[in-house]
């Protein structure tokens, strides 16, 4: 690694805080998990920069993973009726 002589130090903080929803088909099969991001980033130097920004991530898990169509009708996913139809999600999504 080429620093030119220089230490390495610390050029950016970056913070995550994620939240997670498993998808599941009409036969409890996971089909995707969904991923929703927090994230700030610190900049640090001579002056220091904060930057905020959200991300969600869709990543296929199991079922049809045929993108040609629209996502949740080749997965089959289907809606649950009510909490006690519900399979076990994790994140916060869970607790409506």
């Amino acid at each position: 690694m080429h620093t030119r002589g220089e230490p390495l130090r610390p050029v950016a903080r970056i913070s995550t805080n994620r939240q997670r929803l498993i998808l599941f088909g009409q036969a409890r099969q996971p089909l995707a998990e969904v991923a929703s991001d927090d994230v700030s980033a610190q900049a640090l130097g001579d002056t220091t920069t904060v930057s905020r920004w959200h991300e969600l991530e869709v990543e296929l898990t199991g079922g049809d993973q045929d993108c040609s169509r629209p996502p949740m009708t080749c997965c089959a996913a289907t809606a649950c009726a009510g909490p006690e139809d519900r399979p076990s999600w994790n994140g916060p999504w869970a607790a409506s």
